[in-house]
């Protein structure tokens, strides 16, 4: 005796769900369409393009062997988006769009590894001088000049992570994860308190080391220079934390516990959610009328050095960033700085 076949449609899946969102008069209004996908109409178009361009096999529209019309490129879109952005089951969404827990799952593993493969480029690279100008005036602006911006991690809990893998993956969160968090490595020459520094530096918290290219603040202040300092690090480290808990909001996946096996494609869901974060930030930026910024205003001179992989030249480097005595001193020339810029001409 066979398997019984199921009385699933996707042609009537694929018709409801252009009647609800992409069809001239759709249900539900563009605003809604933002609400649900996490992303505006043209930049869902855009990814769909990329994607039959990119791998046309898996994501054309197909037909059985009884001419049977298999689920559409909007289908196979719309399960891998509701699973990130939601972080539903696949079985949940069956009802909704007529595909299978199976063709679900492939349709997010496709979605991840596809959109990391064509953007991944673009959008996770390393910033230009364009960028580093805009990040280093609004430093300067906000009191700490030739800071490059804020070190932070995200815990994502793995719940399906094999018990003998468990002990390597845990770690003060007494359960399996894995960590993402924000590194960049480009130098700068800055002036902080009459004193010069060859390299930008980074925001931190208490679980990063005493290096001289990251500044904390002090466990216990004392007076008031210390802890305005100390206050002045911690609300400009917000940032970080709340893109943290912006990446979380808008992709639910991330914020609950990940029940799958394959660290690799874990690895590919949270690049996934990233690129489309930054892809939404850039498309819906044409949009606002605050992001005018004048690059010219920065003091901070950039320098992008071609580096020497020489064995000594990278000893050197790596002896100079965790420079112990030359954290505390620019530690110390940023409390002085701060203190003289925001309390004393008050």
């Amino acid at each position: 005796m066979g398997r019984a076949p199921n009385k699933r449609n996707a042609s009537e899946g694929a018709i409801r769900l252009d009647n609800n969102y992409f069809r001239e008069g759709c249900v539900y209004s563009d605003r809604t369409f933002r609400r649900r996908f996490r992303m505006r109409k043209p930049l869902f178009y855009k990814l769909e393009q990329a994607l039959l361009e990119y791998n046309p096999k898996y994501w054309e529209q197909g037909y059985d062997a009884t001419n049977k019309p298999g689920h559409s490129t909007k289908q196979k879109m719309t399960a891998a988006l509701h699973m990130l952005c939601y972080g539903k089951s696949a079985d949940s969404l069956d009802a909704e769009l007529a595909m299978s827990e199976t063709a679900i799952l492939d349709a997010l593993r496709h979605f991840t590894h596809d959109i990391v493969h064509i953007f991944r480029e673009e959008y996770m690279r390393r910033p230009n001088t364009t960028d580093l100008k805009r990040l280093l005036q609004k430093a300067e602006e906000r009191g700490f000049p030739g800071m490059l911006g804020s070190l932070d991690c995200m815990h994502w809990v793995w719940e399906a992570c094999p018990s003998g893998w468990a002990g390597q993956y845990s770690g003060h969160e007494k359960k399996p994860t894995l960590i993402l968090e924000a590194v960049a490595g480009y130098g700068t020459i800055s002036s902080v308190n009459g004193n010069t520094y060859n390299m930008g530096y980074y925001l931190g918290d208490g679980i990063y080391p005493e290096w001289a290219t990251i500044v904390k603040g002090l466990n216990l202040p004392r007076g008031d220079k210390q802890k305005f300092f100390t206050q002045k690090v911690a609300q400009y480290r917000k940032d970080v934390e709340c893109a943290f808990g912006i990446l979380q909001k808008k992709f639910a996946i991330v914020k609950g516990p990940s029940r799958n096996w394959n660290e690799e494609e874990m690895k590919f869901i949270m690049e996934t959610c990233v690129i489309l974060h930054n892809m939404t930030i850039e498309e819906e930026r044409g949009h606002e009328d605050t992001l005018d910024y004048d690059y010219h205003t920065a003091s901070t001179v950039i320098n992008l050095p071609t580096l020497d992989p020489t064995v000594h030249s990278v000893m050197e480097q790596r002896r100079w960033i965790q420079d112990k005595p030359a954290h505390h001193q620019l530690r110390n020339d940023l409390m002085d700085h701060l203190y003289a810029k925001f309390v004393r001409r008050v």
